[in-house]
Formats: C-alpha cells, structure tokens, sequence
C-alpha cells in the first residue's frame, strides 16, 4: 500500500477509537459517580468495578485462537456497533427498573465482554495497517489519543452527570459506538493479513474447527514457555496490577469522593491528571527511533510509580489540614500526571516489543494473554480493597500499597531472565549504532 493509505488507515483507526473511547470514558466516570452516590460503600463500589475487569480476563484467555483465524477487520466493526445496540437495549431496561445497581453489574458485564474482542482485533491489526517502522510511533499516537479522551472523559462525564443524569448517557454512548463501527468499515490491511486470511481458509477445510483451537491455545502457552522474556513481562504485570489498578480505578475515586469529599469535577481533573501524564509519556517515547534505551530502565519507571502511590497519603499531613479541596485536587493532579508520564514510558516499549517479537500469526493469541494477565489479578485485588476499606484507615492501605510496590520491583529487577534479555541481540544492536554514530561524529 501507498503513505496515503497508511495515513487514511491510521485516520480510521484514530477515529474509530477516539469515538468508541470517548463514549466508554464518560459514562464509566458517570457509572462511578452513580454507584458511589447511590450506595456510597467502598466494598459495593470495588463490587461492580470488578465485574468490569473479569470479561477481559476470560475473552482475552479464550478468543485469541478466534480474532486470529479471522476477519479483524470485520471483528473490529461488528463488536462496536453490537456495542451500541446493546447499550441501547440497557437504557429501556434501566428506565423500567432504574435503582437496581445489579444491572449495571450485568451492563459492565457484557459490555466488558464485546469491547475486549475488540481490542484483541485492535491490537493485532496494528502491524498490518502501518509500515513495521512506524509501529512504535503508532502504539504513542494512539495512547496519546487514548489519552486526550481519559482527559476529555471524566470532565465530560462529570458535568453530564449533573445535567441530563446516567441514563441520557447511556443513550450518547450508544451513538458513539455505532458511529465507530461504521468508520471502521474503511479501514485497508497490508498484504500479510491477507496471506494470514488465506491460510486461515485453508485450514478451516481440513481440519475440525473446535481441535484447530485447542491446538492453537496449547501453542500459543508453549510459545511463552519457549520465550521466557515475554512470559516474565506477563507475570510481573499481573503482580503490578493487583495494586495499581484497584489503585487507580477504585481506592483514588473513592477517597477523593467520599472521605476528602471533593466534587465530580474535581474528581475529574484529578483522574484527567494521569491522562496528561500519560501524554507526555507518551511524546518522549515516539521522540525515540529506538526505544530500546527505555526498556532498559523498565524498573527505575516502575519504582516512580510506586512512589506516587505511597505519596497519595498526603492528604494526612498537618499541612493540608485545613487546606482547600482545590489544594489537594492539585496536589493529587500532580502525582498522578508523573504516575502517568512514567508508566507511558515504561510500557509503550514493552507493547512495541511483543508486537514485532510475536509472528503475525500469533498476535492475538498473544495479546489475549498479555491483557489477561494485566487483569488477571485485578478483580480479587479491588474486592480485597474493597473490604479492607471499610475495616481500616485509608492512608494505611495507600501507604503500604506503595512500600510493597516499591519492593516488588526491586526483587523483579534482579531477576535473571531479565539480565539475560538485558544482555540480548536488541540491545547488542543499539549499542553498536551509538558506537557507529559515535565514530561518524568523529570523522
């Protein structure tokens, strides 16, 4: 394919995402500010958030063998606007029944099921809709739009909250989803997903299709076995997340929102803060050619986010006693925005790397693992929030969440298969480009 296609690709991709994400970003700031309004406990709160997250954890598991035997493309567009009609087919029965919080665990439930398809076709069509160069650069842009939305989001969803309410919500939600699926209908791949859609018919001929599943799963875990790098990132992002997002998704709106008692939109800001930072984060890591260099600072990043973890406790400090809850709008605004930044730029690369290390035949399969294993441990970790919440002091929980983050990393940097991906041909390489460049300067 031509540049022009590659941009009008990237176009579509950017727009379908910007559309659907918007509309996922409102209403679940919405859906928080709801639950939290109409039960305002910490356990029914973590309850429903966690429901949201286990979709991901089984459809990750599970419907790689099937994106990957697949039309991405048509998994992409038909999962968006399956989307729409189901939020639409919600908004009836919330108006028929609208105080029971159980349908939404439902709502989040599925919804959480179709969106995770999506974004298992998502990720695996990157390569095929961009030069390999440029994926890199790619994965930053569309965090970064990813990002504007988690901005724009929150703020949006918390001002629309207070004038039309969940329920009109749900209706624009559904607008936004549709209308995404239908960009998406023009999105070009290169020549390797067609070769990869060819085989894919063939093999459907011959061999039974339940098997050639069960065969691609057993291979895709044997694939992980065989690359122990990847399987190291797995397992430690599953052991981060139990902390971070339970963090970032149900101990940060909640004691914002019902101990510190800041307002929705204050709470929006704060939680639009990692987005910036996220940004930012995101705008180092496309300024390199090469992002190799930060890969090898993976857990200096991640020791910055444990950090801005335990810092969260500030709140406690005499200083902010009598301060305004703009003062510690801000003040949190600040530590998540450097949370954000260095999480960006510890993760792109790692993602950049599984993308071009993993065949093309396999990403999906891959991916699903990958994301289940970012999720893997978040529903049991924002339950056990959840209830030691509402058993002990906030800033207890904040403080030793961080210390154990902290510590975390330390034991994983020392890890040897880590060393050993440290001492691998990707950084040979870089290291003899900067001694290249090093000599042509001379000359």
């Amino acid at each position: 394919m031509d540049n022009k296609t590659f941009k009008i690709n990237f176009i579509l991709l950017a727009m379908g995402r910007l559309v659907s994400a918007l509309g996922s970003s409102v209403f679940h700031f919405a859906l928080s500010l709801y639950v939290l309004d109409v039960t305002g406990s910490a356990a029914t709160f973590s309850f429903i958030i966690g429901l949201s997250v286990l979709p991901r954890i089984v459809v990750n598991l599970v419907a790689g063998a099937f994106v990957d035997r697949h039309d991405k493309k048509k998994i992409m567009v038909l999962t968006d606007i399956i989307t729409g009609l189901s939020i639409l087919m919600f908004f009836i029965v919330f108006k028929i029944i609208p105080d029971n919080i159980m349908i939404f665990g439902v709502y989040v439930l599925l919804l959480g099921t179709i969106q995770s398809v999506f974004a298992l076709a998502c990720n695996a069509s990157i390569p095929s809709v961009v030069k390999n160069e440029t994926v890199p650069k790619l994965n930053s842009t569309l965090q970064s739009i990813s990002a504007v939305i988690d901005i724009a989001g929150p703020v949006l969803g918390a001002i629309l909250y207070g004038l039309i309410g969940i329920s009109n919500i749900m209706l624009i939600n559904c607008v936004f989803f549709i209308g995404s699926g239908v960009s998406e209908i023009f999105i070009k791949f290169i020549s390797e997903e067609k070769v990869s859609e060819e085989k894919v018919s063939e093999e459907k001929t011959d061999v039974n299709e339940k098997r050639k599943y069960i065969s691609d799963v057993i291979m895709t875990y044997k694939y992980l076995v065989e690359n122990r790098t990847i399987a190291f990132f797995l397992v430690f992002a599953a052991g981060a997340d139990f902390v971070l997002l339970p963090f970032l998704q149900m101990i940060l709106p909640f004691i914002n929102y019902n101990i510190l008692k800041v307002s929705g939109i204050q709470l929006s800001f704060i939680q639009a803060s990692c987005a910036i930072g996220t940004i930012i984060g995101a705008l180092v890591v496309s300024s390199f050619k090469n992002t190799s260099p930060l890969l090898k600072r993976f857990f200096v990043l991640f020791s910055i986010q444990a950090v801005m973890v335990a810092v969260c406790v500030f709140p406690e400090a005499s200083v902010f006693e009598n301060g305004s809850r703009w003062i510690i709008t801000v003040v949190f605004g600040i530590t998540l925005l450097i949370f954000g930044a260095a999480n960006a730029i510890q993760n792109i690369p790692m993602i950049t790397y599984f993308q071009l290390q993993v065949p093309a035949e396999m990403r999906a399969r891959i991916f699903g693992v990958f994301m289940s294993a970012l999720y893997i441990t978040a529903p049991p970790g924002m339950w056990l929030y959840g209830i030691l919440m509402e058993k002990f002091q906030w800033y207890y929980i904040t403080g030793i969440s961080g210390a154990a983050l902290l510590i975390f990393g330390i034991v994983a940097s020392k890890n040897k298969i880590f060393k050993e991906f440290l001492k691998s041909e990707i950084f040979q390489k870089e290291e003899i480009n900067l001694i290249n460049q090093a000599n042509e300067s001379i000359n």
